[in-house]
């Protein structure tokens, strides 16, 4: 190890001597603790803030959201619009399960986060179309019902 880094007492990873957490576990650094040397991370690391490679990849994720719908509007404004009636949704339920997440003391990897923006997209465009459905079977059913009765002649 260089002696321009300092060593995590918890984990044993390389850290700047001018932090004041690990990068990587989030331990104190000036505050070593008993028997942890040479010890690695455990894989779901418990913290108050989430990590800094969850904070980047879920912002890397939302910007290429935004991108994408920005290219439809363009576009296709009718895609486009879909596309943030399904994508809307989803951030928002992804964002709510982290804040809660967060509140329990709970790791949230950025798998589990995209998951669940996966599924939340998926059953808001399957309700979309059940919606669909529904308004072209209505209105199927209320002109057929005004072409039988004179309304429209």
């Amino acid at each position: 190890m260089s002696s321009s880094f300092l060593e995590c007492p918890e984990c044993g990873a390389e850290c700047n001597p001018t932090s004041r957490r690990c990068w990587l576990c989030e331990a104190l650094l000036d505050q070593p603790a008993a028997g942890a040397r040479g010890k690695r991370a455990p894989k779901n690391v418990v913290s108050d803030e989430p990590t800094s490679g969850v904070v980047l990849s879920v912002g890397m994720l939302v910007v290429m959201l935004f991108v994408i719908a920005g290219v439809l509007f363009k576009e296709a404004p009718g895609l486009g619009t879909l596309y943030v009636m399904v994508v809307t949704p989803a951030l928002a339920a992804m964002s709510y399960k982290m804040w809660k997440q967060r509140g329990s003391g709970d790791a949230l990897s950025f798998g589990d986060m995209f998951v669940q923006f996966l599924s939340t997209a998926a059953m808001v465009f399957g309700a979309l179309i059940v919606l669909s459905v529904t308004v072209v079977v209505a209105t199927a059913v209320v002109c057929f019902v005004m072409c039988t009765t004179g309304a429209i002649r």
